[in-house]
This record gives structure tokens, sequence and C-alpha cells, in this order.
């Protein structure tokens, strides 16, 4: 079962994956063993399945995004494209599917590819991204910090859980 501690070092871990032990201990007021302890419990249940890296997109060259609906009996089609970072099976035969390029004429192209095995293709090329957040939800019920009130609507704020109605 997951409590407040397992959850700050969940939280703490998300924003830098990089943490040590003693640091993550440091700031959350906990000995360096119990969190030892806790991430290797984490790890071997299944909650966490890995430590990672996130690459600036300025890097990867990839900065140009699109989604599309593609209706297709053929998705393994979609997949193949390289372009191609995500693809959700919708109602019937619909896809959703997001996409990076390093060009405007990768989107084009792309584009082109998808109208070929596909029966209808709705394009987004994406203008700007307004929000990007990992949508971590677990399915558990955790006392607010500030209020008290048990909850599982809640959210990691300067250090403390926080409901929602203490969030805002």
């Amino acid at each position: 079962m997951i409590d407040e501690i397992d959850l700050k070092i969940i939280f703490a871990l998300m924003e830098n994956s990089r943490l040590s032990f003693s640091e993550l201990a440091k700031s959350l007021g906990i000995s360096r063993p119990t969190i030892k302890k806790r991430v290797e419990e984490l790890v071997k249940s299944g909650v966490i399945e890995k430590f990672t890296v996130k690459i600036s997109e300025k890097v990867l060259k990839r900065s140009y995004s699109a989604f599309a609906i593609v209706e297709t009996d053929k998705p393994e089609e979609i997949v193949k494209l390289k372009c191609v970072n995500e693809v959700y099976k919708l109602c019937g035969n619909k896809y959703l599917v997001s996409m990076k390029f390093c060009s405007m004429e990768g989107i084009r192209e792309t584009f082109t590819k998808l109208t070929e095995f596909s029966d209808s293709v709705e394009f987004y090329p994406c203008l700007t991204k307004i929000k990007e957040d990992n949508g971590l939800q677990l399915n558990v019920e955790i006392k607010c910090e500030v209020c008290g009130k048990k909850t599982d609507d809640f959210s990691f704020v300067d250090g403390k859980i926080v409901c929602s109605l203490c969030r805002e």
C-alpha cells in the first residue's frame, strides 16, 4: 500500500530521477536507510518501473509536433512511420496518432503517406504546447497535509500532498 512518504518519494523522483538517497532523505526529512528501503520496495513491487531521462527537443531536432485522427484497416502502417511517437485506438477503425518532426517538409510527407492507406485523415499540426504533465493519478486515498481531509484527488505542491480544494 502506498502511503504519504512513498508519494513524496515518487513525486521527488519524477521531478529529478537522479536524486541520491541522501538528497531525497534530506529534502523529505527522512533517514537515508528508510528512503533506500522504500525506493527498493517501490521498484520491487512494480510501482516504479524505471528511472529515465527527458532529452531536450532542441537537441533531438524534432521540434515540430502534429496529431492525426486516422481511419484505417491498416494500423500497422501507421506504426511503421518513424515520426510516430504514440498511437491510440479509438472507436471503430480510428486511431489517434502523436508525431514529432524535424521539419515542416516531414509533416507534409507524413500527411501524404497517411492518406495513401487511410479512408480519412484529420491532421493537426501543433502550434504551441500549453501544458505538459505526466498525469500521475494513483488509485489511493491520502490525507491532505493542509486541511487533513482524505482524498484521492491530490497534487504535490511545495513539498506537500495537497487536495484539489487546498490546491486552488
